[in-house]
């Protein structure tokens, strides 16, 4: 058995960028702090010059020392002095730039975080359908955080070439016939890099993927703990993750070989160098060749070469650092890039006077084509009106109030509310205007009091309103009884309270929100029947002057509505009263007889 979950490949159908439409993207985010690249830049300018002037200076007084036959501490003094002025010119560049630097990739890190947010909370349901919450949560934290060290990187790209390029006419002033033989392999070393291009965007996205799996498993083994341990599941879960951990492994060894082979042949290509120059100076130095050379020459020269050599290191590394920097930004703007099918109209529609009509009119939907759930559905509810969907499981119940908040887009015909299109209105507003109170409760850790205040984002409630609305669902006795009321912490996911307390909040949340559509999917199934006719008055109280939908199996919660409607298979078989239905005997009557019957005896 599979991992929970983890076979899913979301990304597969995800689109796919180049490495030009990647970098424009990434331009895109960095070009409002080009002020501080600008500053940057320069600081690294003025670094460039301050760190390649010492070398040259020093072999000069290297040669007149020896030309007087001075002492070996004033040839010691003036190494200290170049390992005192390379510190100096290291501090003022390296420190100040990194500081500036840090700044501008920081926030502009933070500006794709809060995009990546922004676009995740407007998605509909279809995309969480099919994307795990652990691999949502890899590519905003992970994977933004690789793009971070990418861009640092191609910050520190300006210095290196500037210094790669200032070092080689140094080389060549000085010697243009060494500076030959020590540029002789550069051009190797970016084939090199060239070949290893693919490799390395491969074997980094590969990683990238795994590392969200890995995240992905632990935290569905964390949300499904109590799951688990029902069924004695430890041990198994145990050999899944490692599965899962094994292939994290796997990609991130050969992400780790892929630069363990690299080095060593960029390394070996800078001995090869250094061989071939000292080999070819210090025969110039010793047979007075015709080629003018000095011990202080060759000293600036060899330094400079580490000054070449060392960036040019660090531009090949670019190009790989790039490659990982492509990779997570591949995932980031992939999972950017997928567009929403609730969509917002051009010119949104705020209806005035809304009264909380509903029609479903010839209504299309299903989630793949193959397994249509409405065809041709109609059905009309009036202002006011309370009305309970029933239904077996998988009949649509759930479906239909999910397309009623507009989570799908429909396929076909319309859902008029009011007379108007349901997607020509403006979506955060008829959201407002609508609360949907399901059967799996949900709390945001923190107190009671902010959850139930968390459905009115129009003003900010008092607390008397807080109070009031708990009062009317029966929920402000249980609150009262702990010690800090309505200040108490519900923890994550409300686990502090018991399933029926973290129902009777979400209903104090409802009746806070004051809408003007209710729907109570399954919203009684999980209380007890001590609680349910604690809230049954209340409810009443809530769906008063509103337009409700009830999705239940409790007869108490459906049998007083003004009209039941029995789905079957998408479809209405029987529409009418309870007592009516009864009176039929039809699908409605056998419903009762095999479910509702019983309850009616309590």
């Amino acid at each position: 058995m599979s991992w929970f979950g983890v076979g899913r490949s979301e990304e597969e159908g995800e689109r796919k960028f180049t490495d030009k439409e990647l970098t424009q993207k990434m331009i895109h985010y960095i070009s409002p702090y080009k002020r501080a690249i600008l500053i940057t830049t320069i600081f690294i300018v003025i670094n460039t010059a301050l760190t390649l002037a010492p070398p040259y200076i020093i072999g000069r007084l290297f040669d007149m020392a020896l030309e007087i036959d001075a002492s070996i501490r004033i040839i010691i003094a003036l190494v200290i002095t170049n390992m005192v002025l390379n510190f100096l010119t290291w501090f003022l560049g390296e420190y100040l730039t990194r500081v500036i630097t840090i700044r501008a990739i920081t926030k502009a890190t933070r500006d794709i975080r809060m995009d990546m947010f922004n676009k995740i909370q407007n998605h509909d349901f279809r995309f969480f359908d099919s994307h795990i919450t652990g691999k949502i949560m890899s590519r905003v934290m992970n994977d933004t955080d690789t793009l971070r060290d990418t861009l640092f990187f191609i910050t520190q790209l300006i210095g290196n070439v500037l210094l790669v390029l200032a070092s080689t006419g140094l080389l060549i002033y000085l010697n243009w016939q060494l500076a030959l033989i020590s540029l002789s392999l550069t051009p190797l070393l970016f084939l090199l890099m060239y070949i290893f291009r693919k490799f390395v965007r491969r074997t980094m996205l590969n990683w990238r993927k795994t590392v969200a799996i890995v995240n992905a498993a632990m935290g569905e083994s964390i949300s499904g703990i109590a799951v688990s341990k029902s069924f004695s599941r430890e041990k198994q879960n145990l050999e899944d993750f490692k599965k899962v951990n094994h292939n994290n492994f796997v990609a991130s060894f050969k992400r780790a070989l892929t630069f363990a082979t690299l080095w060593p042949i960029v390394t070996l290509l800078q001995i090869i160098v250094l061989v071939l120059l000292y080999l070819y100076g210090q025969n110039l130095v010793l047979f007075n060749s015709a080629v003018v050379i000095t011990p202080g020459l060759l000293y600036s020269f060899t330094i400079y070469l580490w000054r070449f050599f060392f960036p040019l290191t660090q531009v090949a590394n670019f190009y790989s650092q790039y490659q990982a920097g492509l990779a997570a930004m591949e995932r980031i703007f992939g999972l950017m890039a997928i567009e929403s099918e609730v969509q917002q109209s051009e010119e949104p529609i705020i209806i005035p006077e809304f009264k909380g009509e509903i029609e479903f009119k010839n209504m299309d939907f299903w989630y793949n084509e193959e397994e249509k759930v409405f065809e041709k559905f109609s059905l009309k509810i009036e202002p006011g009106e309370t009305v309970a969907i029933v239904g077996e499981t998988g009949a649509g119940k759930t479906t239909l109030a999910s397309l009623l908040s507009r989570f799908y887009e429909i396929k076909g015909g319309e859902i008029l509310i009011d007379g108007v299109e349901i997607r020509k209105l403006h979506i955060e507003w008829y959201r407002q205007q609508v609360a949907l109170v399901l059967q799996d409760s949900f709390l945001f850790a923190g107190s009671i009091k902010d959850n139930i205040k968390f459905g009115r984002i129009w003003d900010d409630p008092t607390d008397e309103e807080v109070h009031l609305a708990a009062r009317a669902v029966q929920a402000t006795e249980f609150i009262e009884d702990f010690p800090d009321g309505f200040e108490t912490d519900v923890l994550e996911r409300g686990k502090r309270l018991s399933t029926g307390q973290r129902q009777l909040v979400t209903f104090a949340r409802a009746l806070l929100a004051d809408p003007k559509i209710l729907i109570l999917d399954e919203a009684t199934a999980s209380v007890d029947a001590y609680t349910e006719a604690m809230i049954q008055d209340a409810l009443e109280m809530i769906m008063k002057g509103r337009t409700s939908i009830i999705i239940a199996h409790r007869l108490s919660t459906i049998k007083n509505a003004d009209k039941i409607v029995m789905i079957e298979h998408g479809k209405i078989v029987e529409m009418g009263s309870h007592d009516q239905l009864l009176k039929e005997k039809g699908h409605y009557a056998n419903l009762y007889d095999t479910y509702f019957k019983h309850q009616s005896l309590f």
